[in-house]
């Protein structure tokens, strides 16, 4: 029998006996598409509850694929945290690739979760995950393919409750128009409380509809009940704030943290891949917070204040996640691991734990200073690369950012890694920062010549390097947010200047996209006038635009001559101190 899907999927699946999505896909979608194992959702630790025994269905989305999404450990912390509560299912759902986009447009399936496979429109809460602009295509194609009115304005009683978080929460105004409820901080301080909120608005027998036709309701008040969580800390809803109220300051959301980092749950058996993914390895948070404070830098001012697990209790989840999981290397993630007050306690007890198994330790993320206490203490990987991110070339730019480090204390800790056996290197810069001269240019091309001869000094072999070069962006709640993005002319011609001097065999130089900085600083930088770009963007066909091989810039130009925008001058303005951000309603402290 041919059945015919329409928008009705779920009423046609209850009355379809004969029908399981899961069967359909099996047999029709999946021997098509590239890695089918990312849309079978039987990982070993995968949650599957009974849908009709839960109070109420939760969705945590990733806008983007698979293999990028599983990497991201605030997922796997919702998920544990939401499917441990036993009345409460949640379910993940990823970016589907192009293939599938087009396999679920030729046989009308909606984009589907990987544990039910469920249609996005059949949970309650929708959630996503906010780690990057440039993806934010990707929320309004998941939306429309899940069956779900891309603008809030469309939804009522019987659409789900479209949230989002992350970092990129720290200014929402691009998204307003398509999110209901935004998380400003971390998402695990006030997850449950959203969803015990949003249970007390369910229609309870919401699985019976008067004619099959017919939408049901899931809501008793979808009005009021943004009104609810509009007043639990940390929680913003667009639809409720006016931008007179968003300008005079009469709307404030302070974001929500975490005190303890001890007590925040953590994912001991998180889903195990089939497929490899991106960060296929046990990521365990030891810090949380940066000791640093670099004015460019987002991510620290999102995180503060510094807040440290203890010893004991990295060990005891360590342990625990290794037996669940039996990954066999161990990354110890924060924004700079290297500082951790008890680094060195920590990777013997780890080491002596650890090695007779056969199982790594690493440290992802190293501040400069810390090479020297923390690389003694590594197996020195043959084939892994040590990433270091001076990101500028002068001393007289290192003090600008506050990066508290010196040009010759670089040498010396580069000098340190090469004499301890590492033979290749990642080198991060930015250009375009705040004062910037033509001499911290080529002082970027100096550093990355010195750092290649000083591997012959200490073994009279030359250094492989890696250099990537970036176009600072002024992110929003950092000390360098009223600045403005270089032009695309500049940068360019800073990109050329640093071709002229960064020479050698050994070196490999990689430029980002000025195109695609551009595009980024808009996205997080607008305002809801933003949001109309977007949507323009998406409906012309753009996917995955944080992929350079995906990014389309011609859609982005042809969204701004249609609506009459200059993204040059919004994103390279500089903001005076009495200016008003469209971000300045949002309090990171």
């Amino acid at each position: 029998m041919k059945i015919i899907l329409e928008n009705n999927f779920d009423k046609l699946c209850i009355c379809a006996k004969i029908f399981s999505m899961r069967e359909y896909l099996d047999k029709h979608i999946l021997p098509l598409v590239q890695k089918p194992g990312q849309y079978l959702g039987n990982e070993w630790n995968a949650v599957k509850k009974d849908l009709a025994k839960v109070r109420i269905k939760t969705a945590l989305c990733f806008p983007d694929l698979y293999e990028i999404g599983m990497s991201y450990l605030g997922m796997k912390i919702l998920y544990h945290i939401l499917n441990n509560q036993p009345d409460i299912a949640c379910e993940r759902v990823f970016a589907p690739g192009l293939d599938m986009e087009k396999l679920l447009g030729e046989h009308n399936l909606p984009l589907f979760s990987l544990e039910s496979a469920s249609a996005l429109s059949e949970f309650e809460i929708v959630g996503f995950s906010l780690t990057y602009e440039l993806g934010y295509v990707n929320v309004l194609n998941m939306l429309a393919l899940g069956n779900i009115p891309v603008r809030s304005s469309q939804r009522d009683e019987t659409h789900p409750l479209v949230i989002a978080g992350g970092t990129c929460a720290c200014n929402p105004e691009p998204m307003s128009d398509f999110i209901d409820l935004f998380c400003i901080g971390e998402a695990e301080e006030m997850i449950l409380e959203i969803v015990r909120t949003c249970q007390k608005f369910l229609i309870k027998d919401n699985a019976v509809a008067e004619e099959i036709t017919k939408p049901k309701k899931i809501w008793k008040d979808r009005e009021e009940l943004l009104q609810v969580l509009s007043r639990i800390e940390g929680l913003y809803v667009p639809s409720l704030a006016s931008t007179e109220e968003r300008n005079n300051g009469s709307i404030q959301i302070k974001r929500r943290i975490v005190r303890d980092l001890n007590e925040v749950p953590y994912p001991v058996d998180q889903p195990v891949p089939y497929v490899r993914i991106v960060q296929d390895r046990i990521s365990m948070e030891i810090m949380r917070g940066c000791p640093g404070g670099c004015f460019f830098c987002q991510a620290a001012a999102f995180y503060k204040p510094l807040r440290t697990r203890s010893v004991d209790k990295i060990i005891e989840l360590t342990k625990a996640c290794y037996e669940k999981t039996g990954y066999e290397e161990i990354s110890l993630v924060s924004l700079s691991s290297g500082c951790y007050p008890h680094i060195e306690e920590l990777l013997n007890e780890l080491e002596s734990m650890f090695r007779p198994m056969g199982v790594k330790v690493a440290l992802p993320s190293l501040r400069i200073g810390s090479l020297a206490r923390v690389l003694p203490l590594l197996d020195r990987p043959k084939k892994l690369s040590l990433t270091v991110a001076p990101e500028a070339g002068t001393d007289r730019m290192l003090k600008l950012i506050n990066k508290d480090i010196t040009v010759k204390e670089i040498m010396e800790a580069v000098e340190t890694a090469y004499r301890l056996g590492w033979k290749r290197l990642k080198l991060y810069f930015m250009i375009g920062l705040p004062e910037e001269t033509e001499g911290d240019i080529i002082g970027i091309a100096d550093m990355v010549r010195n750092i290649s001869s000083l591997k012959k000094k200490v073994d009279n072999h030359p250094a492989e390097l890696t250099v990537t070069i970036s176009s600072f962006i002024p992110k929003p709640h950092t000390r360098f947010q009223r600045y403005g993005l270089d032009s695309m002319e500049t940068l360019k011609q800073k990109q050329k200047l640093l071709r002229k001097h960064v020479y050698g065999k050994r070196i490999k130089v990689n430029f980002n996209n000025t195109r695609m900085s551009l595009i980024e600083a808009l996205l997080c930088r607008g305002d809801r006038r933003v949001g109309e770009v977007i949507h323009h963007v998406w409906q012309s066909g753009a996917r995955f635009e944080a992929w350079t091989d995906h990014f389309d810039f011609k859609r982005w130009q042809n969204a701004f001559d249609r609506l009459g925008l200059d993204p040059g001058l919004s994103v390279t303005r500089k903001y005076n101190e009495n200016d008003i951000l469209p971000w300045q309603h949002i309090r990171m402290s």
